[in-house]
């Protein structure tokens, strides 16, 4: 098991994000949690094997594509 904390900056909140980051780790079996903070970046923290978040890495990269975004680990 493997453990991923990530806050993601830039227009992420009010855009799908979150919407689109859970139903990814939903997917993908990923335990965790997606949530937005008060400085309007998204946090991500998830459970799972490290194959697996890596993929959800990928994920948040790409993110939805109309997001202008940056992710800090």
């Amino acid at each position: 098991m493997a453990y991923l904390k990530a806050i993601v900056h830039g227009m992420v909140q009010g855009v799908g994000y979150r919407y689109v980051t859970r139903n990814t780790a939903q997917r993908l079996g990923v335990k965790g949690f997606v949530r937005n903070l008060d400085d309007g970046t998204v946090e991500v923290q998830a459970v799972g094997d490290l194959a697996v978040l890596q993929r959800l890495v990928e994920a948040l990269e790409r993110g939805p594509e109309f997001v202008d975004f940056r992710i800090v680990f």
